[in-house]
């Protein structure tokens, strides 16, 4: 939490800013309906107008921090079973400096001659909807995917994976429970099995 906090630091003062400025005007709303001089109101209120939008803000980015610590935490948890830690991936951050993208990061390498980003996708209410995130990738640093008809892929891959909905990007999907993730060559085979198919496109 504290190193996450560390590296988030800026972003974190950024999200508190943005929250603090939106969220002020309306802490002048009780005012409003109070009697008086309409600017002597405003200006009795301004202390705990000021109080009530810090706290707020800090209370917002202060659950958002938490939320990100605990994907990060189920994440580095399963990736670092024996199935991905044979792969001889790297890790690769995404999303630092974003006030849209949580910080975070993901599994990137080559295998068989293709390049792979691995991430996943983690709802904190409800297990049963991670799914571990496969995406052929022509950069490995920013994880963009390749430079080649989506489509394609997806016909010659339909019959035996599953992918996430985006018209414009190839994520394969795979839920954590499908793969036996202490067999060291767990997601190797399942790497195999992609690129043979990826391959069959490139006849």
């Amino acid at each position: 939490m504290i190193r996450l906090l560390l590296l988030e630091k800026r972003t974190l003062l950024k999200g508190w800013i943005v929250v603090f400025v939106s969220s002020f005007p309306f802490t002048f709303l009780p005012a409003i309906f109070k009697e008086g001089e309409f600017l002597q109101r405003m200006i009795d209120r301004a202390p705990w107008s000021l109080l009530y939008a810090a706290g707020f803000a800090f209370v917002v980015c202060g659950a958002a921090l938490y939320q990100n610590y605990e994907r990060q935490r189920i994440k580095l948890k399963l990736f670092n079973k024996p199935a991905f830690r044979n792969l001889g991936f790297h890790y690769f951050q995404a999303g630092k400096g974003s006030l849209v993208n949580d910080l975070g990061f993901y599994l990137a390498g080559s295998h068989n001659g293709f390049d792979f980003s691995i991430d996943m996708q983690i709802d904190l209410e409800d297990h049963s909807k991670q799914e571990i995130v496969i995406t052929p990738v022509r950069e490995i640093e920013t994880g963009r995917p390749m430079n080649r008809e989506v489509k394609e892929y997806k016909q010659v891959l339909r019959r035996d994976f599953r992918y996430s909905g985006k018209p414009h990007q190839l994520e394969i999907l795979l839920k954590p429970e499908e793969l036996n993730a202490e067999d060291p060559k767990g997601m190797s085979k399942y790497l195999a099995l992609i690129t043979s198919k990826l391959k069959m496109t490139l006849v």
